[in-house]
């Protein structure tokens, strides 16, 4: 278990249609499997389908065939016998400086301007 306190979970979840699309129930799940990947590191791997049952206090039957559904929209994915979050170690890993200073200048209303015009007004 690593020493992580929080994950990205990113607001374009509240637009993507895969999630958007999910009962209530698989929504959550989703969620709760982004935290739990992030307590296990950077790769996304979940942890076995019994301690995963225990650790979100959910039938381990009923857990399978929600996660057997979460593979459909391709938020999961099972390698061999360990479920995975897909894609997790990229939206885990840094943003590009450039473009965490492009959103930074959008932001601040600066984006398109010199960084010299940007001090003289």
């Amino acid at each position: 278990m690593s020493n992580r306190h929080w994950i990205k979970l990113w607001l374009s979840i509240l637009d993507d249609p895969k999630m958007g699309n999910l009962p209530d129930e698989q929504w959550r799940l989703a969620v709760e499997l982004f935290l739990v990947a992030g307590e296990n590191g950077d790769d996304g791997q979940l942890l076995t389908i019994p301690d995963l049952s225990w650790r979100l206090r959910r039938e381990p039957k009923k857990l399978e065939v929600l996660l057997k559904g979460l593979s459909k929209t391709g938020i999961v994915i099972k390698h061999q016998k360990h479920w995975c979050v897909a894609k997790f170690a990229t939206r885990q890993s840094a943003v590009p400086a450039t473009a965490r200073k492009q959103a930074q200048r959008k932001a601040d209303g600066t984006a398109g301007h010199g960084a010299r015009d940007r001090y003289l007004k």
